[in-house]
């Protein structure tokens, strides 16, 4: 394919994706969101396996099996004070189900509790006998309560009532009244990751909050409560947890707050006009290169990298600023068999142009021309680039707040020829031979 036959299809890539994200976007990070996460497979955990309560702290007679079902009921007379019943393990991050059917009077109340540690409370102090010690608990819930006609409804709200209780985030009526049905089974399902916490009901997403509050939980056990001031029974079914691996240690991080760089990366200048360079600016990584392409042997662009990683890795960068030059200006990630040697097949490049537009190009043989051109348009900055190796598999990703979750940049892995041990930086080119740009980045990450 013609370089200029490469920038034709480009362009008209452009139109069709300007088309598309008219109509609705085309990666869209909300709705991958939307769809409710299956809690099956391997490493989840059967809260009730075995029909037993051995996974559990049981406070009281209150709690129950019952024909495999988890059974909590007052009997007939109200209790005095709430009661929980907790798992003995602790969750960080975590996606939870559980099917849920509440009956009883109409001040019923129950919720999911997680992230919980258990503290002292003397309540509030709004109700007659709100003084009274007991131990509650401090963390996130996922409510259900009786919907009185005379008050907003409770049901798939979230807070933090003994530990915060300002924080109270309802979801939107309409979208509940479509998700749960009133005295029946409802399928409640949650994933909390970081400060992102998501709700389901029925496979309906009903809550999607980003807590920034510093106070919040992030760890701790799950609760399933037995409201106080109500005669009710709550019965569970198919309960289960799928903890989320830790996050991986890094083998290094770079945010690029000390000047000597040297020491940890590698400075290489492959531009026509061979005066690029790299410097330490407030706290970001600054590249200033011009460069031609990337394209076939050109290879014509300037940066850093250090080839210290073996087998399998994670990488990722903030791409915060960068100069237009030419709307082909492009700075990012690569992975490169032979820095030496760019005429040999195995090397891919993660990038981003100054209008935020992400690309995904990987050259398999020798002499090879890039494939997987994919753009996906995000107008945002600062933009977060990510790759990841898995053999000989490359998988690309891109995201436009850090707490987001990643969105592919291309849907099908790339398969290339690479090795063991490969190059990995952080480059640039002005698309121009003469002309330099400069690019800033920042929060280098590798982790394997």
């Amino acid at each position: 394919m013609s370089y200029a036959m490469r920038h034709a299809l480009s362009g008209l890539f452009f139109v069709c994706f300007f088309l598309m994200r008219m109509m609705g976007p085309a990666f869209s990070q909300d709705d991958n969101a939307a769809t409710e996460p299956s809690v099956r497979g391997p490493g989840v955990i059967d809260l009730l396996e075995g029909g037993t309560l051995d996974a559990w702290q049981v406070p009281s007679d209150h709690w129950s099996m019952d024909q495999g079902r988890l059974v909590g009921q007052t009997g007939p007379e109200k209790l005095k004070l709430p009661e929980w019943l907790y798992t003995k393990q602790r969750f960080s991050d975590f996606q939870f189900t559980c099917e849920l059917r509440l009956t009883g009077d109409n001040r019923r109340n129950t919720g999911i509790y997680y992230r919980v540690n258990v503290i002292p409370f003397k309540g509030h102090g709004k109700r007659k006998g709100d003084r009274t010690l007991y131990e509650a608990a401090s963390g996130y819930e996922f409510d259900a309560a009786f919907a009185n006609p005379n008050r907003k409804n409770f049901w798939g709200s979230l807070g933090d009532w003994y530990a915060r209780p300002s924080l109270r985030i309802y979801p939107d009526p309409t979208i509940l009244n479509q998700a749960y049905s009133p005295e029946k089974w409802n399928r409640m399902t949650i994933r909390a990751r970081g400060n992102r916490l998501e709700y389901w009901i029925n496979g309906i997403k009903i809550m999607d909050y980003l807590d920034k509050d510093p106070k919040a939980s992030r760890e701790g056990i799950i609760g399933l409560q037995i409201h106080d001031g109500s005669v009710m029974k709550i019965e569970y079914r198919n309960v289960r947890v799928l903890p989320f691996a830790p996050p991986q240690t890094p083998v290094f991080s770079d945010d690029f707050s000390e000047p000597e760089l040297m020491s940890n990366w590698l400075f290489f200048d492959y531009t026509e006009a061979g005066n690029a360079s790299v410097s330490v600016i407030n706290g970001e990584l600054a590249i200033t290169a011009a460069g031609s392409d990337v394209y076939k042997q050109r290879n014509a662009f300037a940066g850093i990298a250090r080839n210290d990683i073996q087998g399998d890795f994670d990488v990722s960068v903030k791409m915060i600023s960068q100069d237009a030059i030419h709307p082909w200006s492009q700075a990012g990630l690569f992975i490169m068999n032979d820095l030496s040697d760019r005429t040999q097949g195995g090397y891919a490049f993660l990038t981003v142009t100054p209008s935020r537009v992400a690309y995904f190009w990987d050259e398999e043989e020798p002499m090879g021309e890039l494939e997987h051109n994919t753009q996906v348009m995000t107008k945002k900055k600062p933009i977060w680039l990510r790759l990841v190796k898995k053999g000989k598999l490359l998988s690309s990703y891109f995201r436009v707040n850090e707490e987001d979750e990643w969105t592919p940049v291309v849907m099908d892995n790339a398969t290339l020829s690479l090795g063991d041990n490969v190059y990995v930086g952080l480059y640039s080119f002005s698309h121009s031979s003469a002309q330099t740009g400069t690019v800033h980045m920042d929060d280098f990450l590798c982790t394997q």
